[in-house]
């Protein structure tokens, strides 16, 4: 396959643009309790509930909570039931 300049330069800048915007997919996006509230629509003492009994995984840092995005899925995802 022979390739002309322009196809090559192409090429090129569409590597190099999915080089540049790979760490924005693979970064690890932390939520605060606000944005969690937000995501689930639910009370800041739901919430509380929520991490205190019922499981939903966190991350403390100093006095500060945060949730990892895709924590949160998966501990939504393991919630997921059938209605009958």
């Amino acid at each position: 396959m022979i390739l002309n300049e322009s196809e090559l330069k192409r090429l090129i800048r569409d590597a190099v643009r999915e080089a540049l915007d790979a760490p924005e997919r693979d970064a690890v996006v932390y939520l605060t309790v606000q944005d969690v509230m937000k995501r689930l629509n639910i009370s800041r003492a739901f919430c509380d509930r929520l991490i205190r009994e019922e499981g939903l995984p966190i991350v403390r840092i100093g006095a500060s909570i945060r949730v990892r995005s895709s924590s949160l899925d998966q501990w939504m995802n393991n919630r997921e039931e059938i209605s009958k």
